[in-house]
């Protein structure tokens, strides 16, 4: 036994021990009320677990297995914590504060925060998520063949354009009301969110797996299996460039400046196009393989492709050179970037089982993130503090990037397939195979 605390009433006894449980007990009889079981270790040093004032909840902390508050009744979890070896529940219950294992770091989480906003139910895994500017509003294409758009503060289905079969992804234009959804049966719908006026689609011989809005509003890129990328006008779907490839288009992005958008493609090649002109300013063998995801970096002046070939790359957007090969374990599905004050960071996600955090500079690792499946999905916070994880293994997560430590998990059942900020950084949305779409408070707020 590591731990034994009564509850204020004095009714019941939470213990924590080696046998990687935690048990709420009856304080007259020893009847066990509930227990939650933490993932084993091989050798446990410290536990502790404590009663909110009220009774109602309990967090409990292990020093490398990470830890919880639950239910006392119930055993239900209500979120995650941090390695940790002391945990304290403040006398409102409004907070926990832990003592992290490194016996460095004191941190202070809203147990609340974690909870719901909304969950949002389809009729099959929701493929992709996105936020408008406020984050009032949240775009979802799921399998079931639909594209919605709730409001996630009242959980309302505010649209819902259908497609003729699954709805593989979606994107919101911030700036002029518009979102857009591409779908296996190759159409692109347009459409206002607030109106439910919808724009002529566009259309594709294959599936449409990419979309982008560029950062000002007035572009939109689609990507497609038929080795296509359209660059249309956002405000009235009208086509500008057809920009032919030799493998499907697997990704598309634009810089923030909106004058390059990067493609990439199943035959393992990074195109750089021109917005204004459609010229084609580089072509990159970037991979020996697909492509799964192509950033540029906030200036612009370096683009990240994520590969098949367990391999993450950087090229001078300039040039073309290579800068760095940051190597993986697995296919690396993800890449996105942030500055976190004048630091420049990018981040991976694997299937190996990692997300990674690199210098985006420099190249060199600062933190190697585990989970217990592939990693589909990474995002940045706005203000590049925290980073975002969604995973096969049924959790989405959220790291301090100052110090890499998991400051809460959120369990779901299924894979989570997309993972995204608000813009504001106070919300999170997921997307998972489980058929829901979930909004949730951050820690970016606290």
């Amino acid at each position: 036994m590591r731990s034994v605390a009564f509850s204020k009433d004095g009714k019941w006894v939470v213990t924590s021990g080696s046998g990687n449980t935690t048990r709420v007990i009856s304080a007259v009889d020893g009847a066990e009320r509930c227990r939650v079981t933490h993932p084993p270790v091989a050798f446990l040093t410290f536990a502790d677990a404590v009663f909110s004032t009220d009774g109602r909840w309990v967090a409990a902390v292990r020093e490398s297995a990470g830890g919880v508050v639950f239910n006392a009744e119930t055993g239900a979890v209500r979120c995650r914590l941090g390695p940790a070896f002391h945990v304290a529940y403040s006398p409102d219950g409004k907070w926990v504060a832990t003592v992290s294992s490194d016996e460095v770091s004191v941190r202070v989480f809203d147990p609340s925060s974690t909870q719901e906003r909304c969950r949002l139910s389809h009729g099959g895994p929701v493929n992709a998520v996105a936020f408008d500017q406020t984050g009032r509003r949240l775009a979802t294409a799921s399998t079931d063949g639909t594209a919605r758009v709730f409001d996630t503060e009242s959980c309302a289905q505010l649209l819902s354009k259908t497609h003729n079969g699954p709805a593989l992804t979606v994107a919101y234009n911030t700036r002029l009301s518009r979102i857009a959804s591409g779908g296996r049966d190759g159409v692109v719908r347009l459409c206002d969110p607030e109106t439910g006026m919808e724009q002529p689609p566009l259309h594709h011989e294959g599936a449409v797996g990419a979309l982008a809005f560029s950062e000002d509003g007035l572009s939109l890129a689609t990507g497609s299996a038929d080795g296509t990328a359209l660059l249309v006008t956002a405000t009235t779907g009208a086509q500008r460039f057809k920009l032919v490839h030799d493998g499907e288009v697997e990704a598309v992005a634009f810089s923030r400046d909106g004058q390059r958008l990067a493609t990439g493609t199943a035959d393992g090649t990074v195109r750089i196009y021109n917005t204004q002109t459609g010229n084609r300013n580089a072509e990159l063998v970037a991979h020996n393989g697909v492509v799964r995801s192509v950033a540029f970096s906030p200036d612009g002046l370096r683009l990240a492709t994520a590969g098949d070939d367990e391999a993450a790359r950087v090229f001078d957007v300039q040039t073309g050179s290579e800068l760095l090969h940051l190597a993986h374990q697995g296919g690396v599905l993800m890449v996105t970037w942030a500055f976190r004050g004048d630091r420049l960071c990018l981040a991976t996600a694997s299937t190996d089982g990692t997300a990674r955090v690199f210098d985006g500079e420099s190249g060199a690792e600062r933190f190697r993130l585990a989970h217990d499946g592939a990693v589909r999905s990474v995002a940045f916070s706005p203000d590049g503090l925290w980073l975002a994880t969604g995973s096969a293994d049924g959790t989405a997560r959220v790291f301090d990037m100052s110090t890499g430590t998991e400051g809460l998990q959120l369990i779901h059942q299924g894979p989570v397939e997309a993972v995204t900020f608000s813009h504001d950084g106070k919300w999170i949305a997921t997307g998972c195979d489980d058929g829901t779409a979930r909004v949730m408070a951050s820690l970016a707020q606290q």
